[in-house]
C-alpha cells in the first residue's frame, strides 16, 4: 500500500464513517476529510493498459457549479469499477493553450474486495471533485473556451467525457454572448462545421454535460434552453454523442479572483415614450432561434406585460414581430407573425381580453443593427434584431 494512502485511511477511519472529502471549511465537522487531505496525496499508479475518463471543468468565473455534480460523480464511480484513470482538464480562457493538468488513477485497490478497499473508492471520488477545483485548474487568462477543452479532452480518446460546465463559450466563432443565446442552432453547427471548429476527434465522441447555464449572474430558462439547443446541434453535427443532465449541483456562495469571463444576459429594455410605454424583448427570451413555439418560461417575462394590462383597463398593447434577414422577404414577413401572434395568444390565456391586443409583423425591415457588416452575415447581428416589441398605452397611443 502506498505510504500516503496509508496516513490518509489512518486519519479517515480513526473518527467517523466517510461522508465526503469537504472543503477547508468542513475540516472542523467531525468525520469529515478536509480539502488538505486530499490534495496532499497523489494519484496511484495508473496501469499501462487502463482506460480513460475525461473530467473537463468549468472553473471560469461565469460558472456557478462549486463541485462535481451528482451525475458527474456517478459517472466516475462507473468508471471506477472499470478500472479506469481520470484525466483533469480545464476549461482556459481565450487563445490559452489547452492543458491536461493530471491524470489519476480512480480505483486505489485494483481487483480487492476489502473492506479498507471499500471505503476507499468513495473517498478518492471525492477527491477528485476537490483536486478538479485545484488552483491549477483555473484559467490561466480571461475568456471561456469550453469547445477547445471539450475538443482537447475528444483528442485523447476517453471512454467519456464529463463536461462540467455552464456552457458559456465566449470565443469566435462561437461565442454565446455575441450570439445572445439566441442563434438558429442547426445554422450555427454549419457554420462551425464550415470553418473548421469541430475537431475530428469529437466523432463518436460519448459526451456527459452537467451544470449547462448554471450560471453567475443566473441566466434566464429560456436562453439555458436556446444555449443547450446549440450545444447539441454542434457536438451532434460533429458526430458525437451527447447527453445533457439538468440537475444542479452545489453553487458558489461568493466571487473570487479568478480572471474576467465576461457573461453578459439580454435584458428587457422598457422606455416610456409620450403616453406610451415601449418594451423590447430579445427574441431568445421567448422563443428558440428559429422558432415561433414559445419556451416554457416565457410566461416570466409575459406575466409583466399582462400585469401592466391588469393594472390599466383602458390600455391596450400593440405587438409587433421583428425577424432577422434569413431567407426570403415572404419568409422575414411570415416569422415575424408568427411570433407576434403567438405572443398574443400567450397574453389571452393569461387574462388578457383580444379585442386590446394588436399582433403586427414587419419582418426585417426595421432591423436593429447591420446583418451584413462588410457584405457577410453576422449571427450576433441577426440575434439582436429578432425581437418582440410591446407598446402599451390608451387607444390611439401605440401608433
Amino acid at each position: 500500500m502506498p505510504r500516503w494512502l496509508l496516513v490518509l485511511l489512518v486519519l479517515l477511519f480513526s473518527v467517523l464513517p466517510l461522508t465526503a472529502c469537504g472543503t477547508d471549511a468542513d475540516a472542523g465537522e467531525p468525520g469529515a476529510v478536509g480539502a488538505a487531505d486530499c490534495l496532499k496525496a497523489p494519484g496511484t499508479t495508473i496501469a499501462p493498459n487502463a482506460k480513460a475518463i475525461a473530467l473537463v471543468v468549468d472553473n471560469t468565473r461565469s460558472s456557478a457549479t462549486d463541485g462535481l455534480p451528482q451525475a458527474a460523480e456517478a459517472a466516475l464511480e462507473v468508471a471506477q469499477k472499470r478500472g479506469d484513470q481520470v484525466l483533469l482538464v480545464p476549461v482556459e480562457g481565450a487563445g490559452r493553450p489547452q492543458r491536461i493538468v493530471r491524470e489519476i488513477a480512480l480505483d486505489p485497490y485494483p481487483g480487492e474486495d476489502t473492506a479498507v478497499a471499500d471505503r476507499a473508492r468513495p473517498m478518492m471520488i471525492k477527491c477528485v471533485g476537490l483536486w478538479a477545483g485545484q488552483s491549477n485548474m483555473l484559467p490561466t487568462g480571461p475568456g471561456s473556451a469550453v469547445l477547445d477543452a471539450v475538443q482537447m479532452a475528444a483528442r485523447q480518446k476517453p471512454v467519456q467525457i464529463v463536461v462540467v460546465s455552464d456552457g458559456v463559450n465566449n470565443v469566435p466563432p462561437f461565442d454565446a454572448n455575441e450570439l445572445r443565446f439566441d442563434a438558429d442552432a442547426e445554422a450555427l453547427a454549419k457554420n462551425l462545421q464550415a470553418a473548421g471548429a469541430l475537431a475530428p476527434e469529437l466523432h463518436d465522441a460519448t459526451i456527459l454535460w452537467t451544470g449547462l447555464g448554471e450560471t453567475n449572474p443566473p441566466l434566464p430558462q429560456p436562453l439555458r434552453a436556446n444555449l443547450q439547443e446549440m450545444w447539441s446541434a454542434a457536438l451532434k453535427t460533429a458526430g458525437a454523442k451527447v447527453t445533457f443532465d439538468s440537475r444542479s449541483g452545489r453553487h458558489r456562495d461568493v466571487q473570487d479572483q479568478r480572471p474576467a469571463d465576461q457573461l453578459q444576459v439580454p435584458e428587457i429594455t422598457t422606455v416610456t415614450a409620450g403616453c406610451a410605454v415601449e418594451i423590447s424583448v430579445p427574441g431568445g427570451l421567448l422563443f428558440a432561434g428559429n422558432s415561433a413555439l414559445l419556451q416554457p418560461d416565457a410566461d416570466v417575462t409575459l406575466q409583466r406585460v399582462a400585469d401592466q394590462l391588469h393594472q390599466h383597463p383602458t390600455w391596450s398593447a400593440r405587438i409587433v414581430g421583428h425577424a432577422a434577414a434569413y431567407g426570403s422577404t415572404a419568409g422575414q414577413q411570415q416569422k415575424s407573425r408568427e411570433r407576434a401572434d403567438a405572443v398574443a395568444q400567450r397574453l389571452v390565456a393569461l387574462g388578457m381580453d383580444q379585442s386590446r391586443l394588436r399582433p403586427e409583423a414587419l419582418g426585417a425591415s426595421e432591423p436593429l443593427v447591420d446583418e451584413f457588416p462588410g457584405g457577410l452575415h453576422d449571427e450576433g447581428a441577426a440575434a439582436r434584431n429578432r425581437r418582440v416589441e410591446i407598446v402599451l398605452g390608451p387607444e390611439g397611443c401605440q401608433s
